[in-house]
């Protein structure tokens, strides 16, 4: 399943490799400069989420996300298929004891859009900590706007929740909503499952 620190799973086109810190700046283009922006962030959609500058992202995607430090609680990702970069999938606020994990996902160009890469990226990262780590409960919370990035969670696997600022800020013990109108959803794994997708 690791490999040269490609994380594949049988059956997937794609391939996750651990971003290290020189993925960083990339990664933030992809989600600040990029032609799918406007449909995460900013005016006129967002304005209640602005573009981050850099060192705004870098506050909130600390050097422990891009390295092989143990106890960081999250790790970002390089979407690949095959020599191809298509995005980055992470994970954060990784509760070991209640097997819970926070995922946050993007894609580098609408040309990747729409092609099943989100689904495939989110069920291959699923599996691999459900296998190394014993996670079996993910979230997720994008903007109720975002309905093209719903959609692809949906087809992951992930169910909305009923869940609102304040009561997320109680689950997890810090604000995970980037904007006035996050929705929640969930994936779990049974910890029995023989077969995970």
């Amino acid at each position: 399943m690791i490999y040269n620190d490609l994380i594949h799973y049988p059956g997937f086109r794609i391939t996750l490799r651990k971003a290290v810190l020189a993925d960083r700046p990339v990664i933030y283009k992809w989600l600040a400069e990029s032609n799918i922006t406007k449909s995460m962030l900013g005016e006129p959609v967002y304005p209640d989420a602005p573009v981050p500058s850099f060192d705004e992202f870098a506050d909130d995607f600390s050097d422990g996300f891009f390295s092989d430090e143990i106890n960081s609680p999250g790790k970002s990702f390089i979407i690949m298929d095959g020599n191809h970069e298509i995005g980055t999938i992470c994970y954060d606020l990784m509760n070991l004891q209640k097997k819970w994990v926070i995922l946050d996902i993007w894609l580098r160009d609408e040309n990747c859009c729409g092609k099943g890469y989100g689904p495939e990226a989110l069920k291959l990262l699923c599996i691999f900590l459900f296998k190394t780590k014993g996670i079996i409960n993910f979230y997720i919370a994008p903007s109720k706007r975002n309905f093209m990035a719903i959609k692809s969670y949906e087809k992951a696997g992930f169910i909305r929740l009923k869940m609102n600022r304040a009561q997320a800020k109680r689950k997890f013990g810090v604000d995970i909503f980037d904007y006035n109108d996050n929705v929640v959803l969930k994936k779990v794994i049974k910890e029995n499952c023989r077969q995970v997708v």
